[in-house]
């Protein structure tokens, strides 16, 4: 009986110890957090400590678009385990090539399960989301404006970082944007879908000025030598033809000529001269060359004989740096400035070009095979020397700077606005 009595007190101790209350948790003790950003491709996560008597471990999920198998952007997930032992609250996260990124933490507390809520890291020199018709390099200040014509999107990048800046929305459709340099001034000149031209500061894409020039849209505009060349669709008859190109001064806005013949079409500045510019149009499929005076009125206008059957293509449409020769259409077809065809850079029936760019000495041309995740390097009388694998497709833009070769690879392999979007980066390669 005795030794009965005295087990009682440690039988009810053991009891009282097994009968008291778990302590819980909820996700909002994590308090789960991005303590820093080191740059843009490595993040510290942080969070609150546990007693490590009730969380084991912790489960750091990430995750992201990211590139998979075929080379393609997939969505990815990863697992990172990271023990609890009552110190460690921080995790560094080295992130691949990839979109924004995703995280949460997730523990386990006894029965319960604990998740945070999820965070994310707004990436700038990840993969980049958002349609490319094409894009306009500043060599000089390594920026690239990525143009979506359809939704009027334009976006700025650093390419050497593969760095986004900065994008501008316009109510409007786009067509062929192009930058120069006036009175000491980087500036983006805008046509839009409604008949005005906007002109853009383009380092800081503030809007400095803007210009209504008629019609229904506005095709195409590039500036030389004071005056602003705009393509237009205003069908006026003059002298009973059309002369939809108009010529206009840049500071006084005033109307100063016109000449042209073809709606629609891409003005193309020629490297070399002030006072000579192409035409390039695709209904008709023709290329015109202008010769004009220092006031911007027209001295003589010839365009490719009426026998020459070769598509134009004002997007791909490419003038070298010694300004002798053009290229127009995916086939790679070259004229020179008398508009004679020269040659086609195409080998077979089956070759097609997304893209061209000529080194700085126009011997070599770099053209990027549609379909295929390769650059074909040409010497510019159409030998190959040999190709370059690109991680992506290359879409919308191809560099030449320096020694270094700049292309905007995307995971379509055409036209990325007729899946409604694509994922995109800047890929450099050493020449």
């Amino acid at each position: 009986m005795t030794r009965t009595l005295r087990a009682l007190p440690t039988a009810l101790l053991l009891f009282l110890i097994s009968c008291k209350k778990e302590t819980t948790y909820t996700f909002t003790d994590l308090n789960f957090r991005i303590h820093e950003v080191i740059n843009d491709s490595t993040v510290r996560l942080a969070w609150d400590v546990l007693p490590p008597k009730d969380v084991k471990e912790y489960r750091l999920i990430r995750s992201m678009k990211r590139f998979g198998k075929y080379s393609l952007p997939e969505d990815h997930k990863d697992t990172f385990s990271i023990r609890n032992v009552g110190e460690v609250s921080a995790y560094l996260d080295a992130i691949p090539l990839s979109g924004n990124v995703t995280y949460w933490l997730e523990a386990s507390a006894g029965p319960t399960l604990l998740k945070s809520k999820e965070i994310v890291h707004e990436r700038r020199q990840g993969l980049h989301f958002g349609l490319v018709d094409y894009t306009l390099f500043d060599a000089k200040r390594k920026y690239a404006y990525v143009v979506d014509k359809e939704y009027g999107h334009i976006s700025q990048f650093n390419y050497e970082k593969n760095e986004f800046i900065k994008r501008i929305t316009l109510s409007y459709n786009l067509g062929f944007c192009s930058l120069a340099e006036f009175d000491g001034k980087s500036e983006l000149f805008v046509p839009r879908s409604d008949g005005w031209v906007e002109i853009y500061d383009a380092t800081s894409l503030v809007l400095k000025d803007r210009l209504y020039v008629g019609g229904q849209r506005v095709a195409s505009v590039i500036y030389q030598n004071g005056l602003l060349f705009v393509a237009t669709t205003d069908n006026t008859l003059i002298n009973g033809v059309i002369r939809p190109v108009k010529v206009y001064s840049r500071n006084g806005k005033n109307l100063v000529s016109r000449l042209g013949k073809y709606i629609n079409s891409r003005l193309l500045s020629i490297p070399g001269t002030i006072t000579e510019l192409y035409d390039v149009s695709n209904s008709p499929h023709q290329l015109l060359h202008y010769k004009f005076d220092d006031a911007g009125n027209l001295l003589s206008e010839r365009e490719v004989a009426p026998g020459d059957y070769q598509t134009k293509q004002p997007e791909l449409s490419m003038v070298s740096p010694d300004g002798k020769t053009i290229v127009v259409n995916s086939g790679g077809a070259i004229y020179d400035t008398n508009l004679s065809i020269i040659r086609l850079l195409a080998r077979t029936e089956q070759t097609f070009y997304n893209g061209f760019a000529f080194n700085a000495t126009g011997n070599k041309v770099y053209c990027a095979l549609q379909y295929r995740s390769e650059i074909e390097v040409l010497q510019s009388g159409g030998q190959l020397l040999h190709k370059i694998q690109t991680r992506l497709y290359p879409w919308g833009g191809i560099l030449v700077d320096g020694n270094k070769l700049i292309v905007v690879s995307t995971d379509f392999p055409n036209h990325p606005g007729t899946v409604g979007g694509s994922y995109f980066f800047f890929e450099q390669f050493n020449l």
